[in-house]
């Protein structure tokens, strides 16, 4: 049995090695991911662009996991505005340090903006 070691810590979400098989050092066996912060996509209404900003903090609930909310922060929003949807897409990053969370997950039942604070902390 042979050991591979990756240089980062991680998750294999991806496996290209065939059981068998010979690799090559120049070709990839695993691909391997840190999913201790997920991205959550978005979708905001063009109307309801002025509600969320930045850095917002957002309250997700995920399909597989009822009764649970996941928080988060706005960190990307695209650069254009779908034409048929008048919409645009909101990347939220979201912490899973406890590895709950799994990529590809469906969320957005519910989303919800929390009401930011004022700069002075207050």
């Amino acid at each position: 049995m042979l050991l591979l070691t990756s240089p980062l810590n991680g998750v294999v979400v991806k496996r290209f090695a065939v059981l068998g098989a010979f690799v090559q050092p120049s070709q990839t066996a695993f691909a391997v991911a840190d999913l201790s912060e997920l991205w959550a996509t978005l979708e905001v209404y063009e109307s309801d662009l002025a509600y969320l900003q930045l850095g917002a903090e957002v309250d997700l609930t995920i399909d597989a996991i009822p009764g649970k909310t996941f928080q988060g922060k706005v960190a990307l929003f695209d650069p254009q505005i779908g034409k048929a949807s008048r919409a645009i897409r909101a990347r939220v990053a979201v912490p899973n340090k406890d590895g709950e969370l799994r990529p590809g997950s469906s969320c957005g039942r519910q989303c919800g903006c929390r009401p930011r604070r004022p700069p002075d902390g207050s």
